[in-house]
């Protein structure tokens, strides 16, 4: 299981302008299909993932960084089953599965 992180982050994530990459598979070739989820990171909202139609089977997560204190529980996920490793890969494939039950976001 691979989650890239902070995926819109807009220098240097997968999907940022300095990155040299336009797709997941151009960014992790081989490891594409071991990617279920990608944390969005603060530079993103649902709205914006969802219009990108390659993401269309990905989970869509989002951390507040361990980084920024101040910053931590601005950004969570609230899953509907038990959070231990095994529970946390039946979050892939959102609109199959629907594991997340929601996000919580709080505006910066």
């Amino acid at each position: 299981m691979l989650i890239p992180a902070h995926a819109w982050t807009p220098h240097f994530s997968v999907f940022g302008s300095g990155s040299g990459f336009d797709s997941l598979e151009e960014c992790f070739d081989e490891l594409t299909p071991n990617i279920h989820a990608i944390e969005t990171g603060l530079s993103s909202d649902p709205a914006m993932n969802w219009r990108l139609s390659a993401l269309k089977n990905i989970t869509f997560i989002s951390n507040s960084d361990a980084h920024s204190p101040a910053k931590i529980a601005r950004e969570a996920n609230i899953f509907k089953h038990r959070f231990d490793i095994e529970g946390y890969k039946k979050c892939n494939h959102r609109r199959k599965h629907k594991q997340i039950f929601r996000h919580h976001r709080v505006f910066p």
